[in-house]
């Protein structure tokens, strides 16, 4: 996968929606953490 930095650089020089940006990472961001809980229960 891409490296987010790259993926909201791309999203923002593209001049998507901000709001829906914001979410994107937030829910990406909120991802991450649930896969690094899962992870830490192995």
């Amino acid at each position: 996968m891409k490296n987010l930095d790259e993926i909201i650089k791309e999203i923002r020089e593209n001049g998507y929606n901000q709001e829906l940006v914001d979410n994107y990472i937030t829910d990406k961001r909120f991802m991450r953490e649930l896969v690094d809980r899962d992870k830490e229960y192995d």
